[in-house]
C-alpha cells in the first residue's frame, strides 16, 4: 500500500477512518492504523459511490422522508 500522503486519518463515524494516498481514499474500520479491514476507494468507485449515495437520497425525498 502507498504512503498516505494525508498523515491524518479522518473519523468518520461507526468505527470507519478515511485516509488519502493521492490516487485512493483509503476507508477502514476498527483502528486508523490496522491493516486489516480496509477498503481502497479509487476515482471511479468513490463516484459510483456518490452515485448510489444521491440515488437513495432523491429516493427518501421523494417518498416524503425527512433528511437526515
Amino acid at each position: 500500500m502507498p504512503k498516505d500522503i494525508d498523515p491524518q486519518h479522518e473519523y468518520l463515524g461507526d468505527g470507519v477512518y478515511a485516509s488519502f494516498d493521492g490516487w485512493h481514499i483509503w476507508l477502514r474500520t476498527g483502528s486508523h492504523d490496522s491493516e486489516e479491514n480496509k477498503v481502497a476507494l479509487e476515482p471511479g468507485v468513490y463516484a459510483a459511490l456518490v452515485r448510489y449515495h444521491d440515488r437513495l437520497q432523491k429516493r427518501f425525498i421523494d417518498e416524503g422522508g425527512e433528511d437526515k
